[in-house]
């Protein structure tokens, strides 16, 4: 149900909610999948220059992915950081400022600025 989000190599990046978030390709194929802790049922994925993929998820948490699955910062090939709002209230799809600080509303009337 959550609206995807197209990378600048074409490839879309799109939660379900049975809570796993899809990376595919340009011709459909599976890039990579990776489960998280709840559904992504509303709240769109965002994806910054550094190709990063922002995604809020119901289990209280941003996933921050490495859009082509790789990272270095994580023993996990795909997440590269998670953020706990502490919400569970649900999330507003999140935003990107200029200084790719990411913003994000949450359903008890925050407003969380996380820098990537």
């Amino acid at each position: 149900q959550a609206t995807p989000a197209i990378g600048a190599d074409g490839a879309v990046f799109c939660g379900s909610m049975d809570g796993v978030m899809y990376a595919l390709e340009r011709d459909g194929s599976l890039r990579w999948r990776h489960m998280t802790g709840g559904p992504i049922a509303l709240a769109a994925a965002a994806i910054d220059r550094t190709t990063t993929v922002y995604v809020p998820s119901t289990d209280q948490l941003l996933y921050a992915f490495a859009a082509h699955g790789t990272s270095l910062n994580t023993t996990d090939a795909h997440i590269q950081w998670t953020y706990n709002t502490s919400s569970t209230d649900g999330f507003s799809s999140p935003a990107i400022g200029y200084d790719g600080t990411l913003y994000i509303g949450s359903g008890d009337g925050s407003l969380h600025a996380v820098i990537g």
